[in-house]
């Protein structure tokens, strides 16, 4: 059973993982915009891969593991129900 002190510090984790997953991802939306703006207005005329995506691509999959740590890590409940029903059953 925890404390009162252990469940602040573990509510306050969460707040500041779910704000930093939140202004990562304003970050993101306003650099990637940011980014093809810049690809739009110098080099749009080149018929290959954009460069704009690998940033984009590399940035939201750190931004994908940010999210499951924000919202999922202090709930490890919600990964694991469907498969301890599972278990139940059998």
């Amino acid at each position: 059973m925890e404390t009162s002190h252990e469940r602040e510090a573990r509510l306050w984790n969460i707040t500041k993982a779910k704000t930093a997953f939140k202004t990562h991802l304003v970050l993101y939306v306003l650099i990637s915009t940011a980014l093809w703006v810049v690809w739009f207005l110098t080099d749009s005329k080149f018929h290959g891969i954009p460069w704009p995506v690998w940033p984009e691509v590399t940035w939201g999959i750190i931004l994908v593991f940010q999210y499951f740590k924000g919202y999922y890590k202090y709930f490890p409940a919600k990964f694991g129900k469907i498969g301890k029903q599972q278990q139940t059953r059998y």
